[in-house]
Protein backbone atom coordinates (compact mmCIF):
# COMPACT_ATOMS: atom_id res chain seq x y z
CA UNK A 1 0.00 0.00 0.00
CA UNK A 2 1.20 3.39 -0.55
CA UNK A 3 0.26 6.25 1.85
CA UNK A 4 0.56 9.85 0.36
CA UNK A 5 2.95 12.32 2.41
CA UNK A 6 1.36 15.95 3.44
CA UNK A 7 2.72 16.88 0.18
CA UNK A 8 0.58 14.66 -2.34
CA UNK A 9 3.48 12.52 -3.23
CA UNK A 10 3.25 9.02 -3.34
CA UNK A 11 5.90 8.08 -1.24
CA UNK A 12 7.31 4.29 -0.57
CA UNK A 13 10.20 4.04 1.96
CA UNK A 14 11.65 0.61 1.64
CA UNK A 15 14.22 0.00 5.13
CA UNK A 16 17.41 -2.79 4.60
CA UNK A 17 19.88 -3.36 6.73
CA UNK A 18 23.78 -3.32 4.95
CA UNK A 19 23.00 -6.13 2.65
CA UNK A 20 21.90 -4.69 -1.01
CA UNK A 21 18.89 -6.13 -1.74
CA UNK A 22 19.06 -9.08 -4.83
CA UNK A 23 19.16 -7.62 -8.23
CA UNK A 24 16.81 -9.93 -9.24
CA UNK A 25 13.93 -8.34 -7.21
CA UNK A 26 12.01 -5.21 -7.45
CA UNK A 27 13.45 -2.66 -5.38
CA UNK A 28 9.72 -1.22 -5.66
CA UNK A 29 6.76 -0.66 -8.35
CA UNK A 30 4.08 1.90 -8.67
CA UNK A 31 0.48 1.12 -9.83
CA UNK A 32 -1.32 4.36 -9.71
CA UNK A 33 -5.39 3.19 -8.99
CA UNK A 34 -6.43 7.02 -10.55
CA UNK A 35 -5.72 5.65 -14.16
CA UNK A 36 -8.11 3.38 -15.99
CA UNK A 37 -7.22 -0.46 -16.92
CA UNK A 38 -7.87 -2.27 -19.89
CA UNK A 39 -8.88 -5.47 -21.08
CA UNK A 40 -6.95 -8.52 -22.32
CA UNK A 41 -7.12 -9.15 -25.85
CA UNK A 42 -7.78 -5.16 -26.22
CA UNK A 43 -5.78 -3.29 -28.89
CA UNK A 44 -3.90 -1.35 -26.13
CA UNK A 45 -3.11 -4.68 -24.73
CA UNK A 46 -1.45 -5.67 -27.90
CA UNK A 47 0.26 -2.40 -28.16
CA UNK A 48 1.62 -2.76 -24.57
CA UNK A 49 3.14 -6.50 -25.45
CA UNK A 50 4.74 -5.21 -28.76
CA UNK A 51 6.32 -2.12 -26.57
CA UNK A 52 7.29 -4.33 -23.72
CA UNK A 53 9.03 -6.63 -26.30
CA UNK A 54 10.80 -3.57 -28.74
CA UNK A 55 12.43 -2.64 -25.28
CA UNK A 56 13.48 -6.03 -24.47
CA UNK A 57 15.04 -5.99 -28.04
CA UNK A 58 16.88 -2.82 -27.60
CA UNK A 59 18.39 -3.48 -24.04
CA UNK A 60 21.88 -3.83 -25.30
CA UNK A 61 22.01 -0.44 -26.69
CA UNK A 62 25.42 1.01 -25.30
CA UNK A 63 23.98 4.00 -23.18
CA UNK A 64 21.63 1.60 -21.32
CA UNK A 65 18.44 4.06 -22.61
CA UNK A 66 15.63 3.05 -25.20
CA UNK A 67 11.74 4.42 -25.50
CA UNK A 68 9.39 3.26 -28.02
CA UNK A 69 5.57 4.05 -28.94
CA UNK A 70 3.56 1.64 -30.48
CA UNK A 71 -0.32 2.33 -31.92
CA UNK A 72 -1.77 5.83 -32.62
CA UNK A 73 -5.11 7.41 -30.57
CA UNK A 74 -6.32 6.52 -27.60
CA UNK A 75 -4.17 3.28 -27.73
CA UNK A 76 -0.94 4.70 -28.17
CA UNK A 77 1.82 2.56 -25.66
CA UNK A 78 4.45 4.61 -24.65
CA UNK A 79 7.35 3.10 -22.26
CA UNK A 80 11.00 3.50 -21.62
CA UNK A 81 13.86 1.62 -19.86
CA UNK A 82 17.33 2.84 -18.65
CA UNK A 83 19.73 0.52 -16.80
CA UNK A 84 22.27 1.96 -14.65
CA UNK A 85 25.49 3.51 -15.90
CA UNK A 86 27.97 0.77 -14.61
CA UNK A 87 26.02 -2.09 -15.45
CA UNK A 88 27.30 -4.40 -18.24
CA UNK A 89 24.85 -4.64 -21.66
CA UNK A 90 24.34 -8.29 -20.52
CA UNK A 91 23.08 -7.74 -17.21
CA UNK A 92 21.21 -4.93 -18.39
CA UNK A 93 18.94 -6.57 -20.91
CA UNK A 94 18.48 -9.59 -18.20
CA UNK A 95 17.25 -7.28 -15.60
CA UNK A 96 15.04 -5.05 -18.84
CA UNK A 97 13.50 -8.81 -19.61
CA UNK A 98 13.04 -9.58 -15.78
CA UNK A 99 11.01 -5.92 -15.35
CA UNK A 100 8.85 -6.25 -18.51
CA UNK A 101 7.65 -9.58 -17.18
CA UNK A 102 7.13 -8.86 -13.35
CA UNK A 103 5.26 -5.58 -14.23
CA UNK A 104 2.53 -7.05 -16.33
CA UNK A 105 1.57 -9.49 -12.72
CA UNK A 106 2.27 -6.77 -10.26
CA UNK A 107 0.27 -4.25 -12.03
CA UNK A 108 -1.97 -6.69 -13.96
CA UNK A 109 -4.36 -4.25 -16.52
CA UNK A 110 -2.69 -0.84 -15.72
CA UNK A 111 -2.55 1.52 -18.48
CA UNK A 112 0.21 3.25 -16.04
CA UNK A 113 2.77 1.50 -14.29
CA UNK A 114 6.68 1.83 -13.18
CA UNK A 115 9.21 -0.62 -11.65
CA UNK A 116 12.44 -0.21 -9.86
CA UNK A 117 15.55 -2.64 -9.84
CA UNK A 118 19.07 -1.90 -8.58
CA UNK A 119 20.44 -2.70 -11.94
CA UNK A 120 17.30 -0.93 -13.92
CA UNK A 121 14.10 0.81 -14.20
CA UNK A 122 11.07 0.47 -16.62
CA UNK A 123 7.82 2.06 -17.11
CA UNK A 124 5.25 2.79 -19.67
CA UNK A 125 1.74 4.88 -19.63
CA UNK A 126 -0.76 5.52 -22.20
CA UNK A 127 0.26 9.35 -21.77
CA UNK A 128 4.52 10.14 -23.31
CA UNK A 129 6.50 11.13 -20.60
CA UNK A 130 9.36 11.47 -22.57
CA UNK A 131 11.74 14.39 -22.07
CA UNK A 132 9.88 15.59 -19.09
CA UNK A 133 11.25 15.18 -15.74
CA UNK A 134 8.89 13.38 -13.83
CA UNK A 135 9.31 14.02 -10.00
CA UNK A 136 5.47 12.99 -9.15
CA UNK A 137 6.24 9.66 -7.84
CA UNK A 138 9.33 9.40 -4.86
CA UNK A 139 11.02 6.15 -3.66
CA UNK A 140 13.24 6.32 -0.83
CA UNK A 141 15.66 3.44 0.24
CA UNK A 142 18.07 3.93 3.57
CA UNK A 143 20.20 1.89 6.12
CA UNK A 144 19.15 1.90 9.60
CA UNK A 145 22.95 2.48 11.16
CA UNK A 146 23.59 5.55 11.87
CA UNK A 147 26.34 7.76 11.91
CA UNK A 148 27.91 9.16 14.89
CA UNK A 149 28.68 12.65 13.46
CA UNK A 150 26.04 13.31 11.55
CA UNK A 151 25.86 16.32 11.45
CA UNK A 152 29.38 16.95 9.67
CA UNK A 153 28.43 13.46 7.90
CA UNK A 154 25.31 15.10 6.27
CA UNK A 155 27.41 17.61 5.11
CA UNK A 156 30.22 15.37 3.76
CA UNK A 157 27.32 13.50 2.33
CA UNK A 158 25.79 16.99 0.89
CA UNK A 159 29.03 18.30 -0.99
CA UNK A 160 29.88 14.93 -2.48
CA UNK A 161 26.77 14.55 -3.70
CA UNK A 162 26.45 18.03 -5.10
CA UNK A 163 29.67 17.67 -7.12
CA UNK A 164 28.41 14.19 -8.74
CA UNK A 165 24.82 15.74 -9.47
CA UNK A 166 26.93 18.21 -11.23
CA UNK A 167 28.64 15.70 -13.46
CA UNK A 168 26.07 13.32 -14.40
CA UNK A 169 24.08 16.03 -15.96
CA UNK A 170 26.60 16.76 -18.10
CA UNK A 171 26.38 13.42 -19.55
CA UNK A 172 29.62 11.53 -21.13
CA UNK A 173 30.10 10.90 -24.78
CA UNK A 174 28.05 7.74 -24.75
CA UNK A 175 24.83 9.67 -24.36
CA UNK A 176 24.26 8.77 -20.59
CA UNK A 177 23.52 11.41 -18.05
CA UNK A 178 25.44 8.74 -15.16
CA UNK A 179 28.08 9.63 -12.83
CA UNK A 180 29.94 8.35 -9.67
CA UNK A 181 31.97 10.10 -7.13
CA UNK A 182 33.75 9.29 -3.88
CA UNK A 183 35.11 11.68 -1.10
CA UNK A 184 37.25 10.48 1.94
CA UNK A 185 34.97 11.20 5.00
CA UNK A 186 37.55 10.14 7.65
CA UNK A 187 40.69 7.78 7.86
CA UNK A 188 38.87 5.20 7.62
CA UNK A 189 35.39 6.19 6.39
CA UNK A 190 34.67 7.05 2.54
CA UNK A 191 31.27 8.28 0.90
CA UNK A 192 30.02 6.33 -2.31
CA UNK A 193 28.02 8.20 -4.44
CA UNK A 194 25.81 7.85 -7.35
CA UNK A 195 23.81 9.54 -9.87
CA UNK A 196 21.71 9.06 -12.94
CA UNK A 197 18.93 11.24 -15.26
CA UNK A 198 16.96 9.61 -18.65
CA UNK A 199 19.04 10.54 -20.90
CA UNK A 200 16.09 12.69 -22.92
CA UNK A 201 16.14 15.25 -20.28
CA UNK A 202 18.32 18.16 -20.53
CA UNK A 203 21.02 19.59 -18.56
CA UNK A 204 19.09 21.91 -16.94
CA UNK A 205 16.04 19.24 -16.13
CA UNK A 206 18.70 15.93 -14.74
CA UNK A 207 20.40 18.94 -12.66
CA UNK A 208 17.38 20.20 -11.02
CA UNK A 209 15.81 16.20 -10.76
CA UNK A 210 18.88 15.41 -9.11
CA UNK A 211 19.14 18.16 -6.88
CA UNK A 212 15.52 17.64 -5.71
CA UNK A 213 16.43 13.85 -5.04
CA UNK A 214 19.56 14.71 -3.04
CA UNK A 215 17.28 17.49 -0.92
CA UNK A 216 15.38 14.96 0.32
CA UNK A 217 18.16 12.36 1.86
CA UNK A 218 18.64 14.52 5.54
CA UNK A 219 14.29 14.89 5.58
CA UNK A 220 14.07 10.88 5.27
CA UNK A 221 17.43 9.79 6.22
CA UNK A 222 19.21 11.74 8.18
CA UNK A 223 22.80 10.44 9.35
CA UNK A 224 22.23 6.92 8.02
CA UNK A 225 25.27 5.74 6.42
CA UNK A 226 23.44 4.82 3.22
CA UNK A 227 20.27 6.17 1.18
CA UNK A 228 18.48 6.23 -1.58
CA UNK A 229 15.85 8.61 -3.95
CA UNK A 230 14.12 7.37 -6.98
CA UNK A 231 12.05 9.43 -9.03
CA UNK A 232 10.78 8.17 -12.31
CA UNK A 233 13.33 10.38 -14.31
CA UNK A 234 16.12 10.28 -12.29
CA UNK A 235 17.60 8.54 -8.94
CA UNK A 236 20.69 9.45 -6.27
CA UNK A 237 22.39 6.95 -3.94
CA UNK A 238 24.91 7.43 -1.31
CA UNK A 239 26.81 4.50 0.54
CA UNK A 240 29.82 4.13 3.10
CA UNK A 241 31.05 1.06 1.29
CA UNK A 242 31.77 0.20 -3.03
CA UNK A 243 28.52 -0.52 -4.12
CA UNK A 244 29.07 -0.10 -7.94
CA UNK A 245 31.49 -1.24 -10.66
CA UNK A 246 34.23 1.17 -10.32
CA UNK A 247 36.07 0.44 -13.95
CA UNK A 248 32.30 0.48 -16.02
CA UNK A 249 31.22 3.67 -14.17
CA UNK A 250 34.86 5.88 -14.17
CA UNK A 251 34.16 8.19 -17.41
CA UNK A 252 35.29 7.31 -20.83
CA UNK A 253 38.66 8.96 -21.77
CA UNK A 254 39.35 11.63 -23.12
CA UNK A 255 39.64 12.21 -27.25
CA UNK A 256 42.79 12.05 -28.68
CA UNK A 257 44.24 15.44 -29.44
CA UNK A 258 43.92 16.28 -33.32
CA UNK A 259 47.27 15.63 -35.26
CA UNK A 260 48.84 18.69 -36.85
CA UNK A 261 48.37 18.94 -40.22
CA UNK A 262 51.58 19.92 -42.34
CA UNK A 263 51.22 23.39 -43.93
CA UNK A 264 49.31 23.60 -46.87
CA UNK A 265 51.55 25.12 -49.83
CA UNK A 266 49.35 27.58 -50.83
CA UNK A 267 48.47 30.15 -48.53
CA UNK A 268 44.96 30.59 -46.93
CA UNK A 269 42.18 32.36 -48.32
CA UNK A 270 41.94 34.38 -44.98
CA UNK A 271 43.48 34.73 -41.88
CA UNK A 272 43.18 36.16 -38.68
CA UNK A 273 44.58 39.47 -37.92
CA UNK A 274 47.67 38.01 -36.27
CA UNK A 275 48.82 36.01 -38.80
CA UNK A 276 48.60 39.00 -41.09
CA UNK A 277 50.92 41.10 -38.71
CA UNK A 278 53.48 38.03 -38.65
CA UNK A 279 53.11 37.60 -42.36
CA UNK A 280 54.17 41.59 -42.63
CA UNK A 281 56.66 41.60 -40.34
CA UNK A 282 58.60 38.75 -41.86
CA UNK A 283 58.14 40.80 -44.76
CA UNK A 284 59.84 43.49 -43.24
CA UNK A 285 62.65 41.97 -41.90
CA UNK A 286 63.36 40.47 -45.21
CA UNK A 287 63.60 43.61 -47.67
CA UNK A 288 65.36 45.08 -44.39
CA UNK A 289 68.16 42.62 -44.94
CA UNK A 290 67.83 42.21 -48.45
CA UNK A 291 67.64 46.06 -49.56
CA UNK A 292 71.38 46.59 -47.77
CA UNK A 293 72.92 43.53 -48.73
CA UNK A 294 71.97 44.31 -52.17
CA UNK A 295 73.04 47.98 -52.46
CA UNK A 296 76.36 46.94 -51.07
CA UNK A 297 76.69 44.54 -53.90
CA UNK A 298 76.14 47.25 -56.14
CA UNK A 299 78.55 49.81 -54.61
CA UNK A 300 80.98 47.40 -54.63
CA UNK A 301 80.40 46.60 -58.57
CA UNK A 302 80.24 50.30 -59.40
CA UNK A 303 83.35 50.89 -57.06
CA UNK A 304 85.42 47.59 -58.56
CA UNK A 305 84.39 49.48 -62.66
CA UNK A 306 85.26 52.59 -61.93
CA UNK A 307 88.38 51.57 -60.33
CA UNK A 308 89.34 48.95 -63.19
CA UNK A 309 89.04 52.06 -65.54
CA UNK A 310 91.02 54.12 -62.94
CA UNK A 311 93.45 51.62 -63.86
CA UNK A 312 93.64 51.18 -67.19
CA UNK A 313 93.81 54.60 -67.75
CA UNK A 314 96.88 55.01 -65.28
CA UNK A 315 98.60 51.79 -67.41
CA UNK A 316 98.33 53.81 -70.52
CA UNK A 317 99.07 57.04 -68.72
CA UNK A 318 102.63 54.73 -67.85
CA UNK A 319 102.97 53.47 -71.03
CA UNK A 320 102.94 56.68 -72.57
CA UNK A 321 105.25 57.66 -70.04
CA UNK A 322 107.53 54.90 -70.88
CA UNK A 323 107.22 54.76 -74.56
CA UNK A 324 108.29 59.03 -74.66
CA UNK A 325 106.08 59.07 -77.66
CA UNK A 326 102.61 60.31 -77.70
CA UNK A 327 103.16 61.53 -81.54
CA UNK A 328 105.32 61.36 -85.00
CA UNK A 329 106.33 64.39 -84.03
CA UNK A 330 108.54 63.51 -80.90
CA UNK A 331 110.04 61.41 -83.92
CA UNK A 332 111.98 64.27 -85.39
CA UNK A 333 115.49 65.06 -83.98
CA UNK A 334 117.73 67.74 -85.77
CA UNK A 335 121.51 66.72 -87.05
CA UNK A 336 122.81 68.22 -84.15
CA UNK A 337 121.18 66.13 -81.65
CA UNK A 338 121.10 62.90 -83.43
CA UNK A 339 125.14 63.60 -83.94
CA UNK A 340 125.26 64.28 -79.71
CA UNK A 341 123.42 61.74 -78.46
CA UNK A 342 125.46 59.37 -80.65
CA UNK A 343 128.65 60.71 -80.31
CA UNK A 344 129.19 62.15 -83.18
CA UNK A 345 128.14 58.51 -84.96
CA UNK A 346 130.98 56.40 -82.70
CA UNK A 347 131.59 53.33 -84.15
CA UNK A 348 130.81 51.21 -80.58
CA UNK A 349 126.96 53.18 -80.76
CA UNK A 350 126.47 50.92 -84.01
CA UNK A 351 124.20 48.36 -83.54
CA UNK A 352 123.80 47.07 -87.61
CA UNK A 353 122.27 48.21 -90.77
CA UNK A 354 118.80 49.20 -91.94
CA UNK A 355 117.13 49.93 -95.42
CA UNK A 356 117.89 53.60 -95.06
CA UNK A 357 121.64 53.49 -93.44
CA UNK A 358 123.43 52.97 -90.04
CA UNK A 359 121.26 52.19 -86.68
CA UNK A 360 122.77 53.78 -83.97
CA UNK A 361 121.56 53.04 -80.15
CA UNK A 362 121.40 56.06 -77.82
CA UNK A 363 120.83 56.63 -74.14
CA UNK A 364 118.99 59.93 -73.60
CA UNK A 365 115.85 61.21 -71.76
CA UNK A 366 116.19 58.64 -69.32
CA UNK A 367 115.35 55.90 -71.84
CA UNK A 368 116.93 53.89 -74.87
CA UNK A 369 115.78 54.73 -78.49
CA UNK A 370 116.92 53.36 -81.87
CA UNK A 371 118.36 55.80 -84.05
CA UNK A 372 118.06 55.30 -88.06
CA UNK A 373 120.91 56.92 -89.69
CA UNK A 374 119.15 58.58 -92.51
Amino acid sequence: MYHPLPHHVPCIFFFFILLDVAASQPLGNYCPNSTTTYTTNSTFHSNLMALLSALASNATRPNGFYNSTVGSRNSTAYGLFMCRGDVSTSGCATCVSDAGTNILKLCPNKRTADIWYDNCMLRYSDVSMFGRADQSIVLNLYNTQNDTQPARFMQAVGNTMGQMAAAAAAGDRSGRKFATLEANFSAFEKIYSLGQCTPDLSVMDCQSCLGSAIQRLPGCCYSALGARTIYPSCNVRYETYPFYNSTAASPPPPPPSPTRRPPSSQPPVSAPSEGRKKHSSSKVIIIAIVVPVVGIILFIAILCCVRTRYVKKELTAHLTDVSGISSDESLQYNFVTIQAITNGFAPESKIGEGGYGSVYKTNTFRESFLVDQM
